[in-house]
């Protein structure tokens, strides 16, 4: 898919990348018991194993998505897509403008959830940043103080303010 850039007047092609990886494996895109099987499969996994790991497919299936804390807006959202989109790059190119805007308070589970639900979802966010942030050495790490997870939304300005810096840095100003 193309994006359209004529407004921002960006060159696309000093940030735009990819690498070909040559996966050993490849289950594909999704969750499925194609997927499953694929797995047992490659593992050459008893048939109880297989059994086991379809059964705990049926019971994830089974589950609802915690909209009753969360937004219905989760139900719009592709996950197998983005997981997919996520693989983790082989290298990263020299010129890469990025800055990882981190919030400062973090994720509070509602009651009802597991307890350590949500220092779990915080020590994870933190390492995936600070990951993030060590891919590349022009690499910069923002603490947006005063914001949880939403950064967006709590300090839009800050946000605005990092875009257009990254955008600088891709047109190489």
């Amino acid at each position: 898919m193309k994006t359209d850039t004529s407004a921002v007047n960006i060159d696309r092609d000093k940030g735009d990348f990819h690498y070909e990886v040559d996966y050993g494996y490849d289950a594909g895109v999704g969750l499925d018991e194609r997927v499953v099987n694929y797995i047992s499969d490659v593992k050459q996994d008893p048939d109880w194993v297989r059994e086991f790991r379809l059964k705990a497919l049926q019971t994830f299936e089974s589950k609802p998505l915690p909209t009753h804390w969360a937004s219905k807006d989760l139900e719009a959202i592709d996950f197998y897509r983005s997981f997919a989109e996520m693989k983790p790059l082989r290298r990263s190119p020299r010129r890469l403008p990025v800055f990882v805007l981190s919030a400062n308070y973090g994720f509070s589970a509602p009651q009802g959830v597991w307890h350590r639900f949500s220092e779990l979802v915080n020590r994870t966010w933190k390492r995936s940043q600070l990951y993030l942030a060590r891919l590349h050495p022009n690499t910069k790490r923002v603490v947006a103080f005063g914001s949880g997870h939403q950064i967006h939304v709590n300090r839009p300005a800050l946000v605005a303010r990092f875009v257009l810096r990254m955008v600088a840095r891709a047109r190489g100003a």
